[in-house]
């Protein structure tokens, strides 16, 4: 009887961490803001830059909208990351708005991309748009 009352006590103990535990983290994924979006119909084209492997960088840009849906997509997943950290990324994206703005993302070495537009610079961090950096790099 003793081990029964003992069992149960650890199986509510247990029920009670794990659902404090998920509660956290529901409120941790809560706190995560996501950044502003980019307008895929705002998009005119996407240059890249990318380094050769010598002094040279490699421009290739973008008209295609299948590219653009692509990247924007990939872009609009990304959250904030904090900013205390700096870095000097290898791959540059310059996104060309239809107005002639332009938003300047870097990335393809880190967990994390840097963006700038406008007066602003921050971080970002989104495993999509990490890789479709990181492919540049390969070709």
């Amino acid at each position: 009887m003793l081990k029964n009352k003992s069992l149960k006590r650890y199986f509510y103990r247990l029920i009670s961490v794990l659902l404090v535990s998920l509660a956290g983290y529901i409120l941790y994924l809560n706190t995560l803001e996501t950044i502003p979006g980019i307008d895929e119909n705002q998009v005119k084209e996407i240059i890249v830059q990318v380094p050769d492997g010598s002094s040279n960088v490699i421009n290739k840009t973008f008209t295609d909208r299948k590219v653009i849906n692509r990247f924007v997509k990939a872009f609009n997943k990304a959250i904030y990351y904090r900013n205390d950290v700096d870095t000097t990324h290898p791959i540059s994206v310059f996104v060309i708005l239809k107005n002639g703005e332009k938003i300047w993302i870097s990335g393809g070495s880190q967990n994390f991309q840097t963006v700038s537009y406008g007066n602003q610079q921050y971080n970002i961090q989104g495993w999509t748009l990490e890789c479709y950096l990181r492919q540049f790099k390969t070709q």
